[in-house]
């Protein structure tokens, strides 16, 4: 017998070794109360059909736990583990500076499920000028030696004159990207997004408009824009959520938060009856407009067309869309839909 190769296992409801097969099989994991079906392959026994535990089993929990992640907005294990090389620290240092437990980070990199409270301070880790404080905070935990090799490598990602948001929207947005079908065939521009914010806010009835409406307009613009020309206005991805396409997914704030920061709009938060609603103001009319003339004339039709609508009747005619109902809750939304996209 191959020792490299386990051909019979303890199966305890045979209570005895018996023989394994290699079976697809659909497992539904309760993870934090809520259930998901995972499919793949699994170790079984060969009598009685039990699965055993092995790393085939393994495997499929640690995507049911990846699963849960993506549809609750909290960080992946590998995008925790991105952002801790990015700074070339090792799990040790880089839990001393967020002062939380090694073994936490250690799990969390390899599937365990962390909590929002941790995911927010592990989030916060993009920025590092906001690592630094982190760094200075819990300073006394941290050897002399590690404080120096810390601070050093946190420095790096530290650019010149680029603010600690357009410094995220960059790592999140722009580096590693390249042109697909899910941003457009363009990689996401900064100057486009701001271009078109603000002459859809010039455009439209007060220059006013709440972000959900927004979020609805910048996803039948772009996707208008790919279906004439092939690329997308803003290079933007749109996630899938259950009131409408969403640009950026979980970070479609910050977006707006950029805008504000650079004096494009003014933000403001209304209380209503069912939460708290963002609305933008255009602050400035004379930002450079770095739109070409297919652009102008396809933002130009979209507002003409359907401008005007309400957020609610703009979120009701995107669930028309195939885009949005041949699509997963929570799943990025393909431009191949682009060409059956109805504007009018």
């Amino acid at each position: 017998m191959n020792p490299r190769f386990k051909i019979e296992l303890a199966c305890p409801k045979c209570e005895s070794y018996c023989k394994v097969n290699s079976e697809e099989r659909t497992e539904e994991f309760v993870v934090r109360g809520n259930k998901i079906s995972i499919s793949g392959e699994v170790d079984v026994c060969a009598n009685c059909g039990t699965i055993f535990w092995t790393d085939k089993y393994d495997a499929l929990m640690k995507s049911a736990y990846e699963e849960y992640k993506k549809g609750n907005g909290l960080l992946s294990s590998d995008e925790i583990r991105q952002i801790r090389e990015n700074y070339g620290l090792s799990q040790d240092l880089f839990a001393s500076i967020l002062g939380i437990g090694s073994a936490s980070i250690q799990r969390y990199e390899t599937g365990a499920v962390q909590t929002p409270v941790y995911d927010g301070i592990i989030r916060e880790a993009h920025n590092a000028p906001q690592l630094l404080k982190l760094l200075e905070k819990n300073r006394n935990n941290i050897s002399p030696k590690d404080y120096t090799l810390a601070k050093i490598n946190i420095e790096r990602n530290i650019g010149p004159r680029i603010s600690p948001l357009r410094g995220y929207l960059d790592y999140e947005l722009i580096n590693n990207s390249s042109p697909s079908l899910w941003n457009g065939n363009r990689v996401f521009s900064h100057e486009k997004f701001q271009s078109v914010l603000a002459h859809t806010l010039f455009r439209l009835l007060n220059k006013e408009a709440y972000i959900t409406k927004l979020n609805k307009l910048f996803f039948f613009i772009d996707f208008a824009m790919y279906k004439a020309h092939g690329y997308s206005i803003t290079g933007l991805h749109y996630v899938r959520w259950e009131y409408g396409p969403v640009p950026a997914g979980r970070i479609s704030y910050y977006l707006y938060d950029y805008a504000e920061e650079l004096g494009i709009v003014l933000i403001r938060e209304n209380e209503r009856e069912d939460g708290i609603s963002r609305i933008l103001f255009l602050n400035n009319i004379s930002i450079p407009n770095t739109l070409n003339a297919d652009e102008m004339e396809i933002v130009e039709e979209v507002l003409l067309k359907i401008g005007q609508l309400s957020a609610k009747a703009l979120s009701g005619k995107s669930h028309k869309e195939r885009a949005w109902i041949e699509t997963s809750p929570n799943e990025k939304i393909s431009y191949s839909f682009a060409e059956c996209i109805h504007i009018a």
